[in-house]
């Protein structure tokens, strides 16, 4: 026993020489158990597929199976989506990455508006990786559908201004008619096909150009092709012929029957401009009409006449463009004074003369 207590009293020194290193920086080595303790927890959330995570993000709209013959139009070109998935692949999606597809097939040619239904994916991502991602988005969206059609329509040449005192001659187009294609909204859009011709250093007009499809606002017609898609112009610059404005005055062969007459009328143009041979030009004053017979006119009368020109002259409206017609308005009115007497007037009463004596 006494050799037991003995040696249990020699341990106490180096129970207390063991101890002490532990007890060292008490403190500090708590704080850096629970720091360790936290950073575990940290890099295993990191290596697991969880934690997940939602963010919005745009899908860009793809059609698929678009009928035959057909032009697809979505009302809109991206989509707002919700995405839901792991961090480390949600983190990682652009703009652009996501797809909603509208599958068109089945759908009719005479079906100018129809109602998809959409499907989102992410192309670039396995399978698997895709199994997890869920894409919240509207299920389906508005397609119009539009013919591809063709046109035949003349080519319109819009040429230079020419040198002061020169003219150009009518422009030679080849071919003079070209064949629209595309898409049918795009084609009823045209309303001209125009080409503008540059001339060469001598003024003439003598080259290939290509076509430009107008709208009526001046606007050039995109998203349709042409063919051919360029023409050839060929004109040449000539001296300007003697030009002068004339007078239009109707050729009036008949006046209306009475009681009608004729109390008034109206051209349009009223003055024109002639271009031709100078001496055929310096003694014209006024272009006539074709003939016009009013005989039977008890109403105004509103009509369209070609004006007669001599021969190697043309004529040109006030905006300078070619014409051959012209609109005349004639006021009819009532006059009954110009009624004639009535043929068989009543015979004037006499007295009876006075018996004889």
């Amino acid at each position: 026993m006494i050799q037991l207590s003995s040696t249990l009293t020699s341990l106490v020194p180096v129970k207390r020489r063991l101890l002490q290193p532990l007890r060292k920086d008490l403190g500090l080595k708590i704080v850096s158990l629970l720091a360790a303790i936290a950073l575990y927890i940290y890099v295993g959330a990191e290596h697991n597929n969880n934690p997940q995570i939602t963010t919005t993000m745009h899908a860009q709209v793809a059609l698929r199976h678009i009928p035959t013959g057909t032009e697809a139009d979505p009302a809109i070109a991206q989509l707002p989506v919700k995405i839901t998935g792991p961090r480390i692949l949600v983190e990682n999606l652009r703009e652009g990455d996501i797809l909603a597809v509208a599958n068109l097939e089945g759908q009719s040619r005479n079906d100018h508006t129809v109602i998809a239904a959409l499907q989102y994916t992410i192309p670039g991502l396995k399978p698997d990786a895709m199994d997890q991602i869920h894409i919240e988005g509207q299920p389906t969206m508005r397609v119009h559908l539009y013919y591809q059609i063709s046109r035949l329509m003349p080519v319109e040449a819009a040429m230079p201004a020419p040198t002061p005192g020169y003219v150009y001659e009518h422009p030679i187009i080849s071919p003079p008619r070209v064949t629209l294609f595309g898409r049918e909204d795009r084609i009823h859009s045209v309303d001209r096909i125009l080409v503008n011709p540059t001339p060469l250093a001598n003024g003439d007009v003598r080259s290939d150009f290509r076509l430009s499809p107008i709208d009526k606002n001046d606007n050039l017609v995109s998203g349709i092709s042409l063919s051919p898609d360029t023409v050839h112009v060929h004109a040449n610059l000539l001296a300007a012929p003697p030009a002068r404005i004339v007078t239009v005055s109707p050729s009036l062969t008949a006046l209306p029957m009475p009681p009608y007459q004729l109390e008034g009328e109206i051209v349009r143009p009223m003055q024109i401009k002639v271009i031709g041979p100078p001496g055929q030009i310096q003694q014209l004053y006024t272009i006539q009409t074709e003939e016009i017979n009013l005989e039977q006119a008890q109403h105004d009368v509103d009509t369209s006449v070609k004006i007669v020109l001599p021969a190697g002259v043309t004529a040109f409206d006030p905006e300078g463009r070619p014409i051959s017609t012209v609109k005349v308005s004639f006021r009819i009115g009532r006059n009954n004074a110009l009624l004639a007497p009535e043929k068989h007037a009543a015979a004037p009463t006499i007295a009876n003369p006075a018996p004889k004596k």
